[in-house]
Protein backbone atom coordinates (compact mmCIF):
# COMPACT_ATOMS: atom_id res chain seq x y z
CA UNK A 1 0.00 0.00 0.00
CA UNK A 2 1.29 3.35 -1.15
CA UNK A 3 0.29 6.98 -2.01
CA UNK A 4 -0.54 7.20 -5.50
CA UNK A 5 2.27 10.27 -5.97
CA UNK A 6 5.68 10.49 -6.21
CA UNK A 7 9.03 8.46 -6.55
CA UNK A 8 7.13 4.58 -5.59
CA UNK A 9 5.28 5.44 -9.24
CA UNK A 10 8.16 4.40 -10.69
CA UNK A 11 7.65 0.89 -9.51
CA UNK A 12 4.76 0.27 -8.05
CA UNK A 13 1.23 0.23 -10.37
CA UNK A 14 -2.15 -0.81 -9.80
CA UNK A 15 -0.94 -4.84 -10.61
CA UNK A 16 1.16 -4.84 -8.05
CA UNK A 17 0.78 -2.89 -5.60
CA UNK A 18 -2.75 -1.09 -3.83
CA UNK A 19 -2.20 2.87 -4.29
CA UNK A 20 -4.67 5.67 -3.05
CA UNK A 21 -4.50 9.36 -2.84
CA UNK A 22 -2.73 10.57 -0.32
CA UNK A 23 -5.53 11.29 1.75
CA UNK A 24 -6.32 9.10 5.32
CA UNK A 25 -10.12 7.62 3.90
CA UNK A 26 -8.52 5.93 0.77
CA UNK A 27 -5.14 5.24 2.59
CA UNK A 28 -7.71 3.24 4.83
CA UNK A 29 -9.76 1.82 1.78
CA UNK A 30 -6.18 0.65 0.30
CA UNK A 31 -5.02 -0.84 3.59
CA UNK A 32 -8.58 -3.16 4.08
CA UNK A 33 -8.12 -4.36 0.15
CA UNK A 34 -4.75 -5.01 0.79
CA UNK A 35 -5.23 -7.59 3.60
CA UNK A 36 -8.50 -9.30 2.31
CA UNK A 37 -7.20 -12.62 1.30
CA UNK A 38 -8.71 -13.85 -2.44
CA UNK A 39 -6.87 -14.64 -5.58
CA UNK A 40 -6.94 -10.60 -6.31
CA UNK A 41 -4.77 -9.96 -3.64
CA UNK A 42 -2.52 -13.17 -4.67
CA UNK A 43 -2.28 -12.33 -8.02
CA UNK A 44 -0.94 -8.41 -6.88
CA UNK A 45 1.53 -9.90 -4.02
CA UNK A 46 2.87 -12.41 -6.38
CA UNK A 47 3.21 -9.35 -9.26
CA UNK A 48 4.73 -7.26 -6.53
CA UNK A 49 7.31 -10.35 -5.58
CA UNK A 50 8.60 -10.56 -9.35
CA UNK A 51 9.03 -6.66 -9.53
CA UNK A 52 10.79 -6.59 -6.29
CA UNK A 53 13.18 -9.21 -7.45
CA UNK A 54 14.19 -6.83 -10.55
CA UNK A 55 15.69 -4.80 -7.67
CA UNK A 56 17.99 -7.41 -6.51
CA UNK A 57 20.97 -6.33 -6.10
CA UNK A 58 22.71 -9.00 -8.54
CA UNK A 59 20.31 -8.04 -11.32
CA UNK A 60 21.28 -4.10 -10.39
CA UNK A 61 25.10 -5.37 -10.55
CA UNK A 62 24.48 -6.92 -13.95
CA UNK A 63 22.66 -3.78 -15.41
CA UNK A 64 25.46 -1.43 -14.08
CA UNK A 65 27.79 -3.86 -15.37
CA UNK A 66 26.35 -3.85 -18.94
CA UNK A 67 26.65 -0.16 -19.02
CA UNK A 68 30.15 0.25 -18.05
CA UNK A 69 30.67 -2.75 -20.72
CA UNK A 70 29.13 -0.43 -23.24
CA UNK A 71 31.12 2.41 -22.60
CA UNK A 72 34.21 0.33 -22.26
CA UNK A 73 33.90 -1.08 -25.78
CA UNK A 74 32.18 2.37 -27.40
CA UNK A 75 35.62 4.00 -25.82
CA UNK A 76 37.63 0.65 -27.48
CA UNK A 77 36.03 1.08 -30.94
CA UNK A 78 36.85 5.22 -31.08
CA UNK A 79 40.09 4.67 -30.05
CA UNK A 80 40.32 2.49 -32.98
CA UNK A 81 38.79 4.59 -35.63
CA UNK A 82 41.11 7.25 -34.47
CA UNK A 83 44.72 5.89 -35.29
Amino acid sequence: MAPRAGGVLTYADDGNAWLAEPVPWAMAAALSAAVTRGVVRDRRVARARRQAETFDWRQVCRGIFRVYDTIHDDRLKFAVESV
